[in-house]
C-alpha cells in the first residue's frame, strides 16, 4: 500500500492501493501496444519516395513537424536556420526548426494527395514520426468529428471542393451604395463628420458649376540651350585624407567580390561618400 504526504498538519489523503497502480500501468501499456498497432499514414515527399508514419493529431499546435531521420536524402541547408523560429511549447522552451518543405498527406483510398507544408524538427523534439498540427485540420478536405467519446478524421473528395482555400469576407448590411468614404477619423464627434461629408457632397460631388470633364493641357516643354559647342567639364570635390582611405578600403572590397572590375577608360563619372547610420561610409556614383 502507497501513502501519499503533503508535509502540511492536519492533511491526510487515503491510501492508494497497490494494485489500481497496476492496473493503471497496465491499461497504459495496452494504449500504447493500441497506438502502436494503428495504421500509418503515408507520405509522399519531393523526392517522390513514399514512406508511411506513424502521426498523430495536436489541436494545440498551429504548424505541423515531423522528425529529421524520417525525411529521406535530406541533408541540412546551406543557409543556417533562422535563430527565432517564435514557436514556444507548453514548457516555454523554444521549438527548433531545421528546414521547411511541403509534402503531400495521401489519403487511404483516395488518389489525390493532400500538400501541406511541415517543419523538419530534431528527432528528440516529438515522439511520433509525424505531428499534424492546425494547418493539417484546416484544410478544405479534411474533416474533424467526434464519434462516442474518440475523434475521428476523415477526407472528402477533391472533386466535391468547389475552392482551393478558405475565405474570409466581410459583409456590411448597413452599407448603401450611395455613401462615400471619406476615412474621417473616428475621434471626433459625429456632428462633425456629418458636416465633413455636407461639405464634400455640395461643393464638389452635387457641384454643377465645376466642369463635367477634365480640361486636359499641354505639359510645358522645357529645352537647354548652349551657348556654344565647345566641351566643358568641372573638377569633384577633394577627398581627405581619411576618405581615401576609407575609399581605398571600399574598392578593395567590391574587387575582391568582382562586383567592380578595373577601367582605363578617359569617362567617369564623381563619386560621393555618404555616412550611414552607423558611422561608416557608403560609395556613391554622382
Amino acid at each position: 500500500m502507497v501513502t501519499l504526504l503533503c508535509h502540511v498538519p492536519n492533511h491526510s489523503v487515503n491510501p492508494v492501493p497497490v494494485s489500481s497502480v497496476a492496473q493503471h500501468h497496465i491499461n497504459f501499456e495496452d494504449a500504447l501496444q493500441q497506438l502502436r498497432t494503428t495504421r500509418k499514414l503515408a507520405v509522399k515527399f519531393p523526392c517522390d519516395n513514399v514512406i508511411n508514419v506513424l502521426a498523430i493529431v495536436d489541436t494545440g499546435s498551429p504548424v505541423s513537424l515531423i522528425k529529421q531521420n524520417i525525411v529521406p536524402s535530406w541533408s541540412p541547408p546551406q543557409v543556417p536556420p533562422i535563430a527565432s523560429s517564435g514557436l514556444v511549447g507548453i514548457n516555454g522552451s523554444e521549438l527548433v526548426v531545421l528546414d521547411q518543405m511541403f509534402v503531400d498527406i495521401l489519403p487511404p483510398d483516395d488518389e489525390q494527395p493532400i500538400s501541406m507544408n511541415i517543419n523538419i524538427v530534431p528527432d528528440s523534439t516529438i515522439k511520433c514520426d509525424l505531428l499534424l498540427g492546425r494547418n493539417f485540420l484546416s484544410h478544405p478536405r479534411v474533416v474533424l468529428t467526434i464519434n462516442s467519446g474518440s475523434f475521428e478524421i476523415d477526407f472528402k473528395r477533391s472533386d466535391i471542393i468547389p475552392f482551393d482555400e478558405i475565405l474570409s469576407i466581410q459583409i456590411n448590411q448597413n452599407c448603401k451604395s450611395n455613401e462615400i468614404n471619406l476615412n474621417i477619423e473616428e475621434t471626433l464627434c459625429s456632428h462633425v463628420k456629418s458636416e465633413i461629408k455636407n461639405i464634400v457632397t455640395s461643393s464638389y460631388l452635387n457641384n454643377s458649376s465645376l466642369p463635367s470633364g477634365l480640361i486636359l493641357c499641354d505639359p510645358p516643354e522645357l529645352s537647354v540651350e548652349l551657348k556654344d559647342s565647345s566641351l566643358f567639364h568641372f573638377n569633384p570635390r577633394r577627398l581627405s585624407f581619411f576618405e581615401k582611405d576609407k575609399l581605398q578600403i571600399i574598392l578593395d572590397d567590391l574587387l575582391a567580390r568582382k562586383i567592380i572590375k578595373p577601367s582605363n577608360s578617359e569617362y567617369s563619372s564623381p563619386i560621393v561618400l555618404v555616412k550611414k547610420k552607423n558611422g561608416e561610409l557608403r560609395l556613391c556614383v554622382d
